[in-house]
């Protein structure tokens, strides 16, 4: 994860005598990664050559877009590259599902879903 911080220190003097008083100090931060806010998988449970439905959705308080790419050892999405998509199960067995999550500057994050495929 990448982080910058910028500091601003504003300060008013009336003369130039030295004395105690107050400093304001804003802090503003910027350059971070997108956050996952919603993951669903529906049903959990889906036969072979069927499909489950997933929804997900990241955001980047910098306002970057997030982009997303999903891959898994076996098995196909609809939409690979949308935060929407459908999983159809090739083969029996539970499956990890995993979701690469970035936004314009690189920073990027995984995650995993699990769904099970039944005969």
């Amino acid at each position: 994860m990448k982080w910058w911080l910028a500091l601003l220190v504003v300060g008013a003097c009336v003369d130039d005598t030295p004395e105690e008083g107050d400093l304001e100090l804003a802090v503003t931060t910027f350059g971070s990664c997108p956050r996952l806010e919603l993951a669903t998988v529906t049903p959990l449970t889906v036969a072979v050559e069927q499909s489950a439905s997933i929804e997900v959705i990241a955001r980047d308080v910098d306002g970057d877009a997030v982009l997303y790419a999903w891959s898994a050892l076996d098995g196909t999405f609809s939409a690979p590259r949308e935060n929407i998509t459908g999983y159809r199960c090739a083969s029996p067995g539970e499956k990890a599902l995993t979701l690469t999550y970035s936004d314009a500057p690189g920073c990027s994050k995984q995650t995993e879903l699990r769904i099970t495929c039944v005969p």
